[in-house]
């Protein structure tokens, strides 16, 4: 079980998220994106998974973790019963939302000198992933994505804090670099 406040910490604790409402809710956005919002009656949360990231998450318990109903379900779109989750679980599924926001949205970065330059957030791709897979990859001295493309994703899976929810972000940034796993 996660409380509300819990959640909100969770949340707000990712870099540059917002809290601004939507309709009868409350959204958690970053660059104007949704990455989650609370229904404050429901103790609901809803966040953008991909189909995979969705079957993914849904397999540990399909009471807790569902598609929304409808079209916005078959969008990714994903509710979460915070009366339910395990803080684990929560926490892994917002930032893999969190991730696939920040990686197909541009970012304004302020260089030295002052100006605002529009990149992409992928530019460092162990940002993308949670912190103990980030560690994992770290402690297995693997910091580039050259290097990632010479494991295989049995051997990535393998280590300790690589979860199935890592795999299809580190093949997506693979793939935008024209990589992909041995």
């Amino acid at each position: 079980m996660v409380k509300i406040e819990d959640f909100r910490k969770m949340v707000l604790s990712m870099e540059n998220i917002e809290e601004l409402p939507h309709f009868e809710k409350i959204s958690f956005r970053v660059n104007k994106k949704i990455v989650a919002t609370l229904d404050v009656k429901t103790k609901r949360v809803v966040i953008k998974l991909s189909d995979i990231e969705q079957s993914v998450f849904g397999a540990y318990d399909q009471t807790i973790i569902y598609p929304v109903k409808g079209s916005w379900g078959k969008q990714g779109w994903t509710i979460i019963e915070l009366d339910k989750v395990k803080k684990t679980v929560l926490k892994d599924a917002i930032q893999t939302s969190f991730n696939n926001i920040i990686s197909t949205t541009p970012t304004i970065i302020v260089t030295a000198n002052g100006v605002n330059k529009n990149k992409k957030s992928t530019e460092n791709f162990l940002a993308l992933i949670s912190a103990p897979a980030r560690r994992a990859l770290e402690g297995a001295g693997i910091k580039t994505l050259k290097q990632l493309s010479k494991k295989s994703k049995t051997e990535i899976l393998a280590l300790h804090g690589i979860g199935p929810s890592a795999i299809p972000i580190l093949e997506r940034e693979l793939k935008h670099n024209n990589l992909s796993f041995k």
